[in-house]
């Protein structure tokens, strides 16, 4: 059985996994988001080094420090909204997550998906193999979807 997100947001159904999938990607998106917005600025700054007194060769229509604002100005709006929206749905995948009865299970969930941490890095934190890492995440997925399915709008 698939359920919508808790904001019905998507507009699509989803499971409890791929619920938790999209909170990650979303994070991973954003981040990309963020790069673009330094590489934006990295050219604002190089076109303020460009020397304007010189010759220009003809052709095209010139990059301006007003068009690269103006994009920069979108990308960090758009950016401003993305960032709103995961921490609401980021917020709310944690409140789900809280709702596990075992702690390792809570722990796995939410450093992988919240904060986005490596198998690695989590099996470090759990204290255990990577093997029984991911035999504990199976089985909190499978909790995980349960209550998923009862709180979330059908």
């Amino acid at each position: 059985m698939d359920v919508k997100t808790e904001n019905g947001d998507r507009g699509c159904y989803m499971t409890g996994r791929e619920y938790l999938y999209l909170i990650r990607n979303t994070d991973l998106n954003i981040r990309c988001k963020e790069r673009e917005v330094f590489r934006l600025r990295q050219d604002i700054m190089s076109l303020q080094a460009i020397d304007y007194s010189k010759d220009r060769v003809s052709g095209g229509e010139p990059i301006t420090i007003a068009d690269k604002v103006a994009e920069l100005d979108a990308v960090t709006e758009e950016l401003m909204k993305e960032w709103s929206k995961y921490l609401r749905e980021r917020e709310y995948a944690r409140f789900l997550i809280e709702q596990l009865r075992s702690p390792k299970q809570r722990v796995v969930l939410i450093d992988r998906y919240i904060n986005g941490c490596t198998w690695e890095k989590v099996a470090e934190l759990v204290d255990c193999s990577r093997q029984n890492i991911h035999n504990l995440h199976k089985r909190a997925i499978r909790n995980f979807e349960e209550i998923y399915k009862k709180v979330a709008i059908i």
